[in-house]
């Protein structure tokens, strides 16, 4: 909860987020995490942050405006890559 409540932007839902949750699901990505990704790309981040090999597979196949990464290998690019 510490992480949730430091959060500053709330998204809600709207039709824009689900067309471009439709449009993700159509490269084999699944519908909560489409819906994850087009709402993180409406609220402007920088990074989505997953563990999920097939949802990062997946995403390097649509064009998409944040990028998609797991957090393993992003704490040690942001560490060592200055």
């Amino acid at each position: 909860m510490t992480l949730y409540n430091s959060a500053t932007v709330d998204i809600e839902i709207n039709d824009h987020i689900v067309n471009r949750a439709k449009e993700l699901v159509k490269f084999d990505i699944k519908p909560f995490d489409a819906l994850h990704i087009a709402s993180a790309e409406s609220g402007k981040a920088n990074i989505f942050l997953t563990v999920d090999k097939k949802l990062i597979n997946s995403s390097k196949r649509v064009k998409t405006n944040i990028r998609i990464a797991n957090p393993a290998i992003w704490i040690m690019e942001a560490l060592y890559n200055d």
